[in-house]
């Protein structure tokens, strides 16, 4: 009878919905709704897999393609999306369908939006519910300051099956595909929706995201940009975990376009070490003057792989970039492109074009530096980061591959 009571008591126990709270953003969380998502994808008691998410991203459907494709051979997917606001990129629902998963995209001409976030597994026996803000992009999932409930329940249990009940119920045309506003995915809904201008290219989506930034910036004073920045000042970013992997990354680069890996970063060798980088180099402003807006490719001792320092004059435009696409922009400066991956202090903070100057007329009089690598977009990131005196590595990109370079400041 002891043993009977002990059974019951943790039949009682496992039957007992779980219900947490899932906070994001805020500090590194052990486990965001990304992770979760990742944990629950193999695990073969979940039968069926439902989301409903206002906005998808490249990286964020790419991050999770290795385990959605594993777990085809015992889920049953129904994925909604949302296209409103250009919250979702052409490359995102492309992604999605190279999955081959039942996928529908909502749209409607009216001034309302689709919005939900919802993720649900259901099995025989057990259902995870996940309903709060997390979008299906990478800062959705891991980084953005984000809240949601985690359900979990083993049936039968009257409370979860209600919720899992109420919500399909309400979203059951959708589901269904019966809704008017729901088509399903398919290459000719993808060309319709990009030539009209509904859904825009991965590019033009972050663009959108930036404007409001660059029109604060725009609007704003020099001395109003420093009285935000001390009221809202920058926060710490969780990364997305190794195993959220966004194998592909297009990125266009003047007429390149290149696929990168993601999974982890490579790199190449070596190709300059500045032990000390002066205040010119990172945006820090000295004296009352203007910080200049890039990194000057100075000497630094730097030696060649022969031993011998370089000379910076041409080292960096015929030895490091010298294979890049260099155009005059004047009489005096000529200018190349070229993809970086960044990391500062341990922190990534992604890959950017940045635009590499130099001036030929500069070779002859062996000055400082004659060759520098512009800041551009990112300026107010290393500028934010106080940099002063730390050292700087770059590195090539990984062999067999002409991009990305990498930047590192630790």
């Amino acid at each position: 009878m002891e043993n009977l009571g002990r059974i019951e008591a943790t039949h009682k126990q496992i039957k007992k919905m779980e219900s947490n709270f899932i906070g994001q953003g805020l500090i590194h969380t052990k486990k965001p709704v990304g992770e979760i998502l990742i944990e629950s994808f193999p695990d073969a008691g979940f039968n069926e897999f439902l989301c409903l998410a206002a906005f998808a991203s490249e990286s964020g459907v790419a991050g999770l393609s290795e385990h959605i494709l594993k777990a085809k051979e015992h889920l049953n997917f129904r994925i909604l999306v949302g296209i409103d606001q250009k919250g979702t990129s052409k490359e995102a629902l492309e992604a999605l369908l190279k999955l081959d998963i039942n996928t529908g995209i909502f749209h409607s001409r009216s001034h309302i939006i689709f919005h939900p976030k919802i993720y649900i597994f259901e099995g025989k026996e057990k259902c995870r519910i996940i309903v709060g803000s997390c979008n299906l992009t990478t800062p959705g999932l891991f980084q953005n300051i984000e809240a949601s409930i985690l359900l979990n329940f083993n049936k039968p249990d009257k409370e979860g099956e209600q919720v899992l009940s109420q919500i399909k119920d309400y979203f059951k045309s959708f589901i269904e595909g019966e809704d008017q506003n729901v088509q399903e995915l398919s290459d000719e809904l993808i060309a319709t929706l990009s030539s009209s201008g509904l859904i825009p290219s991965e590019t033009e989506r972050r663009r959108i995201q930036e404007k409001g930034e660059a029109l604060e910036k725009e609007n704003s004073s020099e001395e109003m940009r420093k009285k935000l920045k001390e009221m809202f000042p920058t926060i710490a970013v969780q990364p997305a975990p190794r195993r959220f992997k966004p194998h592909t990354v297009k990125k266009q680069v003047g007429s390149k376009k290149l696929v990168i890996s993601n999974e982890p970063l490579a790199v190449g060798e070596l190709l300059w070490h500045n032990p000390k980088l002066p205040p010119s180099s990172i945006q820090y402003a000295t004296d009352g003057t203007n910080p200049t807006g890039g990194l000057r490719l100075t000497q630094a001792g730097w030696k060649d792989e022969n031993g011998t320092v370089i000379d910076q004059t041409t080292y960096f435009r015929n030895v490091v970039f010298g294979s890049l696409n260099w155009q005059a922009v004047s009489d005096k400066v000529e200018a190349a492109e070229a993809l970086f991956h960044v990391e500062i202090k341990g922190v990534d903070k992604g890959f950017h074009t940045l635009t590499i100057r130099h001036k030929p007329s500069g070779e002859a009089g062996q000055r400082n530096y004659t060759t520098s690598i512009s800041w551009g977009a990112i300026g107010d990131i290393i500028q934010e980061a106080q940099l002063k005196d730390h050292e700087l590595n770059l590195y090539a990109p990984e062999e067999g591959s002409e991009e990305p370079f990498f930047i590192e400041i630790p």
